[in-house]
């Protein structure tokens, strides 16, 4: 059986974008790094505070763009970074951000188009677009490494449970 390494799920309100998150971060392993990618105003923030959720944590997600990286605590921590405002060229070591790669916690990083080199392929990439109606969002995932596998399933059940979500997935 092949299993799914692109995903898309189009999201019709914030809620349901949280609610995307939720399944992320509840499926989430020490380790994981999530790469957003998309315009100002995507939901890619929306998308980071139903991963916390998803984490146990009922905290609100503050976009960490004037200070880079936020940790939120929980189960697991979250590391959420922001690299809006930083210019390239740029390494992980001149960010300070070597610590939160790969490591107990999960790591978010918005605007990671940005910094493509400092990633290895064991991340999952998620690319938000705006559709023309409002609140509307195709949400893309991909990955190459098996421990992402798990999540993507779990969004396919999601959508399974939710008939106003729409869901299409290609497997490589």
């Amino acid at each position: 059986m092949n299993k799914v390494n692109n995903l898309e799920i189009t999201s019709f309100s914030p809620k349901d974008t949280q609610s995307i998150g939720k399944i992320i971060g509840q499926t989430a392993k020490p380790g994981q790094v999530y790469l957003l990618t998309g315009n100002i105003g995507a939901g890619k923030t929306c998308l980071v505070q139903g991963i916390l959720w998803g984490l146990d944590n009922p905290d609100y997600v503050r976009s960490p763009t004037f200070i880079i990286a936020t940790e939120y605590p929980g189960k697991i921590p979250l590391f959420h970074i922001d690299l809006y405002r930083i210019n390239p060229p740029f390494s992980t070591e001149e960010l300070g951000i070597n610590e939160y790669l790969y490591g107990n916690g999960i790591t978010v990083i918005e605007w990671a188009e940005k910094a493509p080199h400092l990633f290895n392929d064991d991340h999952m990439h998620i690319n938000i677009n705006i559709f023309e109606k409002e609140n509307q969002r195709n949400i893309y995932f991909s990955y190459s490494s098996e421990i992402y596998a798990s999540t993507i399933n779990d969004l396919i059940i999601l959508n399974n449970n939710n008939n106003e979500m729409d869901v299409h997935g290609t497997t490589h």
